[in-house]
Order: C-alpha cells, then structure tokens, then sequence
C-alpha cells in the first residue's frame, strides 16, 4: 500500500502547480508538536489528549478516530511516532480546501510508526494524508480522506471499523470484530497447523510472529487493501510497508495477514490451513524479495505449500487454450475470475515445476537471486533471465518452453 501511495504521490509532485503562499507562517513545525502530542497520548494510552487534536466539524471522522484510538489501547502497541512527511511528499494543500474550511489550512502525509511488542522486530509503517486547519490559535486535524478524490487513500486500520478482540497463540495474533469470535479458535488452529508446510517452499529462517486481521466484510477489506482491486476475487492478503530509512535503502516492514472473511470462512478447515500456509510463504519470503520479483514467482513459490491440483490449466491445455507462456503480472489481477485463477494455476505449475526439476535448494536460491537486487537497471524479465542463468543454469526463454512442455505432458 506503502508502494502505491509514493508513486501516485511521485507523479502529481510533477504535475500540480506549487500552492499560492499562505497568509501565516510555514505550520511545519508547529504541525510536527500537535503530531507529537498524539503520538504521546497513544502511547500513555490518553484518550482525553488524543482527541482534544482532533477538529470537531467532521463527526464521521472524530468517530473513526476514537475507534482507532481505543483499538490501539488494546494492541501490545510500542514505540508510536506520528512524522510529518515534507520530504518525499511536500504539501497538497488546494484553492478548494482554502475554500472549504476558511482558515488556515495545510493538507500533508504523515507517517505512523510502531511495533506490535512480540510481532514485528522493525517498526510497521501507516500512511496518512491529514488535513490540518488553524483554529483560533491552534493546529487541529480536521479529516484523513482530504485527496481521496486524487486517488491517494489513508492506510486504514480495522479498529477504525468497530470494537476488537484479540486472541493470541505461540505464532499468532489475531485482531477480529467480536462478530467473529465464533470462528476464532478454528482460524487459530488453522494457522497453527499451516506453519509445517511452509517448509515445503522455503527453507531459510523467517519470523513466524504474525498478527492476523479478520474483518467483517468485503467492504472493510477493500478499504484496508487499498481499493486497487475486485477482493471479491480473493480469499486472502499478505501485505507490508516499504520503510526508505534503512541500512539497506529499504525494506519491508509490518508483515500482516488479512483475511477475505465470505470468502476464507467458506471454506473447510483444511482449506483455511491451506490459505494460511500460502499467505505464509509470502511472509517467510518477504526478508529476501526485491522490485523484480514477477508475480508468477510470488504465487507458484507460494502456492507449492499448499494441497492444490492443476484442474483448470490441465482442462485449458486440453482445449488447445494454452498459450505456453508464463502469465504476466497484470493477469494475476484482471480479466475474469477463470481467467485469474488460470494465472495462479500457470504460476504454480512452472513453480512445480522449479523445483520437481532443480530441488527446493535450487527454488530459494533462485528467489533469493532474484530478490538481491534493489536499485539497478533493467526490467523484471531481465533480470528474471540473470537469477536463472546463475542459480539454474538456464535462460528464461528455456525455462519458459521446458516449463511448456512439462505442463503439457502432465496434462494428458
């Protein structure tokens, strides 16, 4: 989500006008102490304080907020900053938020930092977009949705969406509504029992300390998620931030499970195990992923953790529909729902394939290649084809028409 919102940002920082100046000094700093302020009622758990930041025009948001706040004082939250983000995405303050509030106002990203205590070992990362508004003869914020119309969303939070729960276990922290509470001890027990078959795809070490979201409904995952997407599609998210302040250049931080509830509480309780071990993988994944990892990697790697068969690809290749390619990132997201499914079937199938061929040293090597690169030229393909020649001994066309050849056989 982190990703989504720099670029969108990147693009209108080159396109929008600078704003006319404002009639009162730069707010920055005076800002970064009402942010401050928060930051230090959260973490003293002040609810009083906390909302006394907040303007008291807009009571969807004020409600939404005291949500959050209350949601928060019940999660082993550590180390909560709230930062001005003036760097990477100067101000987007415009003629029509002037005209709105008639005050001083400034619209910003903030970023929030923090560590769920026992789950995450660098701090997750939140991306706001407040509106800040100067009553009287202080800053106050005003509302998180001020360029919603720009496509640039807040990060939202399920505690926003009502009252949680929380239920722990040796691996797991899961965050329900009380509505699901009945199906708690099951996800539990799901997720307990999909760790072992995470070792079927990846072999180093990983942090197996993961808090699990567990909605209510498809429209509080969309808002979560980002709504980038149809999540009717889909049963199940890993996600996490893209933190620049790092030794490295970046990394990614708060690992996080979200679950598509109609969906995932549809199916069996093998099937839940199943979906867990998947979403798990691409967490285990995640310390060695990079930019150029191709989506065919992400899902066949993940995808072997599980108890699936090649039904629809097996049927299409029948058909004479197989079109003997690799699916590309796009299809694992449009088109139709057979069409999507056919894309994460191809993907699990040259993934099988990787490692029915080379062995499971060889598959993580190839990741592990593959996600090394951080900041370099060239495209995905590219350098795709470099991780497999140096782990494999193989280029991508090869692979690609070995793979081919493999599925078509199987599928007689």
């Amino acid at each position: 989500m982190r990703l989504r919102t720099i670029a969108i940002l990147a693009v209108l920082i080159l396109a929008s006008p600078a704003a006319p100046a404002s009639a009162t000094p730069y707010p920055a700093e005076e800002i970064q102490v009402l942010l401050d302020r928060m930051a230090g009622a959260v973490r003293a758990k002040d609810k009083t304080q906390f909302l006394a930041a907040l303007d008291d025009a807009d009571h969807d948001f004020v409600a939404r907020q005291t949500a959050w706040f209350e949601g928060m004082s019940l999660l082993p939250v550590k180390d909560f900053v709230l930062e001005l983000e003036l760097l990477q995405a100067p101000e987007f303050t415009r003629q029509r938020d002037r005209d709105k509030y008639k005050v001083p106002v400034m619209v910003a990203a903030v970023e929030a930092r923090f560590r769920l205590d026992g789950y995450d070992p660098r701090p997750a990362i939140l991306d706001h977009v407040f509106t800040f508004v100067y009553r009287t003869d202080r800053w106050l914020v005003a509302t998180d949705s001020g360029l919603e119309d720009l496509g640039i969303i807040t990060d939202h939070s399920l505690w926003e969406f009502g009252a949680i729960e929380l239920k722990k276990s040796e691996h797991f922290l899961f965050i329900y509504h009380p509505a699901q509470a009945a199906f708690a001890d099951e996800l539990v027990a799901a997720a307990e029992a999909s760790l072992a078959a995470v070792s079927q795809a990846w072999k180093p070490n990983w942090n197996m300390q993961i808090p699990v979201f567990v909605p209510s409904n498809q429209t509080e995952v969309t808002k979560m998620i980002g709504d980038i997407f149809d999540v009717s599609y889909f049963v199940a998210f890993a996600s996490a931030s893209l933190d620049r302040e790092t030794e490295s250049g970046w990394e990614l931080v708060g690992n996080r499970v979200t679950i598509n509830p109609s969906r995932f509480l549809a199916g069996s309780q093998a099937t839940r195990q199943d979906i867990f071990s998947h979403e798990l993988v691409h967490i285990a994944t995640r310390g060695a992923s990079g930019p150029f990892v191709p989506t065919f990697v992400e899902e066949g790697i993940a995808q072997i953790s599980e108890r699936r068969s090649l039904n629809v690809l097996n049927r299409r290749i029948r058909s004479g529909k197989f079109d003997r390619r690799l699916p590309e990132d796009f299809e694992f997201l449009t088109g139709n729902a057979s069409d999507i499914f056919n894309s994460y079937q191809e993907a699990f199938s040259a993934m099988s394939f990787m490692k029915q061929t080379f062995g499971i040293d060889k598959l993580d090597a190839f990741y592990q290649a593959l996600g090394k690169p951080r900041i370099e030229p060239g495209t995905s393909r590219y350098h795709t084809n470099l991780a497999l020649t140096q782990t494999l001994g193989i280029s991508l066309v090869d692979f690609e028409s070995r793979w081919a050849n493999f599925a078509a056989s199987s599928a007689r």
